[in-house]
């Protein structure tokens, strides 16, 4: 998705491949440092007792079974 928006964003606009790199580079950052704290939650504490809730909400958060 992130790479679809990025090639959405730059087309047209005139940036150099330098540009582009630095702004794949910077969303990869940004969208590591939004999921590691729902990450490290899950392999910790989320995944103790009831697993089903967690998981279940998961895949609705993410749209898997679509």
């Amino acid at each position: 998705m992130a790479e679809a928006e990025i090639k959405r964003t730059v087309q047209g606009q005139g940036m150099s491949a330098e540009d582009s790199q630095a702004l794949q580079r910077m969303m990869g950052s940004f969208i590591n440092k939004v999921l590691h704290d729902p990450t490290m939650y899950l392999k910790r504490d989320g995944m103790l007792g009831d697993k089903s809730l967690h998981i279940d909400t998961i895949r609705k958060l993410f749209k898997l079974d679509e």
